[in-house]
């Protein structure tokens, strides 16, 4: 299965990534060792917005979370699976066709974990499109008979 690390460096562009069904996303979040002093170690709450709150780099969904990054000492890391029917209660459901968007109105600090405006969105353009493509198939007629020969008259 693919997997997607999400990592987020200052850009001028929009950064964009294709998923299709199926997909997993894997989030790992910023680990320090304990020797590193606090002052730098970064934490972040990572969420769903709108096209508008992308763009605009603010936040106005309060059930927009989808993980927080909050414990720099440890390894912290958030599987997504890219489903249309997931079965793990309560996760997002995907569509064909359709983007995405993902991103941190954090400051980076603890302080500003919970910031709702600006914050790295704007300040490092940490933010990043998801865009999950309508699939095309073209299935030839084909059955199997029980002899397990392949029987082309469908």
């Amino acid at each position: 299965m693919p997997t997607l690390y999400v990592r987020f460096k200052k850009s001028t562009n929009l950064p964009s990534v294709e998923i299709m069904m199926g997909d997993y996303i894997e989030i790992i979040c910023p680990i320090y060792s304990n020797t590193t002093d606090a002052s730098v170690m970064e934490v972040y709450v990572l969420r769903w917005v709108s096209e508008e709150e992308y763009r605009g780099c603010y936040v106005k969904n309060p059930n927009s979370k989808i993980f927080q990054c909050d414990t720099p000492l440890k390894r912290n890391k958030f599987t997504l699976a890219i489903l249309p029917n997931p079965s793990v209660p309560g996760q997002m459901t995907f569509k064909e066709d359709t983007r995405y968007y993902m991103t941190s109105t954090s400051t980076g600090r603890s302080e500003g974990l919970l910031n709702k405006e600006g914050g790295v969105c704007a300040e490092r353009n940490m933010k990043l499109i998801f865009y999950v493509p309508k699939l095309h198939f073209n299935i030839a007629s084909s059955a199997v008979s029980i002899d397990g020969k392949e029987d082309n008259s469908a």
